[in-house]
């Protein structure tokens, strides 16, 4: 019994109860940015406003059934993450967007654990965008890849730092 507490005490002087605390993803609504000025194509958007705790673990956010009906059968574009205005600044970190099957849109060749075109999206003080992407195994290649949504699409950011906010936008084109 005394070294259980004794190494419950050693994992609270370690593990402050403010590490501990769960992390949170805020998902907006779809928002239609208007049309593409090159090439009149409607724009709609979904932002996910995060806030990473408990050691930068941020927990996979599934897209909303009222935002995949707004764009259920549009194309996916792209994705931006950019520090959330006044929060705490992020460090490098990964973003994966990922299909009902476990596919990484952001072409992950291991199913959303190496990332590749989100690789390093989140950064400490600049915007970032990438594209869509597919890994050919045929070829060992990476291609743009503009799927057209079917199901619900989920966010996954890893290797983020600890009490890091972030913004990420998933981008879509009629």
């Amino acid at each position: 019994m005394k070294r259980l507490l004794i190494i419950v005490s050693l994992l609270l002087l370690v593990f402050p109860a403010g590490v501990l605390a769960a992390a949170g993803v805020v998902q907006g609504t779809v928002v239609d940015v208007g049309e593409d000025r090159l090439n009149s194509n409607p724009l709609r958007t979904i932002t996910f406003v995060i806030t990473a705790t408990a050691g930068g673990v941020i927990p996979d956010t599934e897209m909303t059934n009222a935002n995949f009906e707004k764009v259920k059968g549009w194309c996916f574009r792209g994705a931006e993450a950019f520090p959330t205005s006044g929060g705490t600044a992020p460090t490098a970190a990964n973003v994966f967007v990922l299909d009902a099957n476990g596919m990484d849109l952001l072409g992950s060749i291991d199913g959303g654990t190496t990332a590749y075109a989100g690789e390093g999206l989140v950064h400490a003080t600049l915007k970032r965008a990438c594209f869509p992407s597919i890994y050919l195994a045929y070829s060992g290649l990476h291609t743009n890849y503009y799927t057209t949504v079917k199901d619900l699409l989920t966010l996954k950011v890893s290797n983020s730092a600890a009490n890091a906010n972030i913004t990420v936008v998933l981008i879509f084109s009629r």
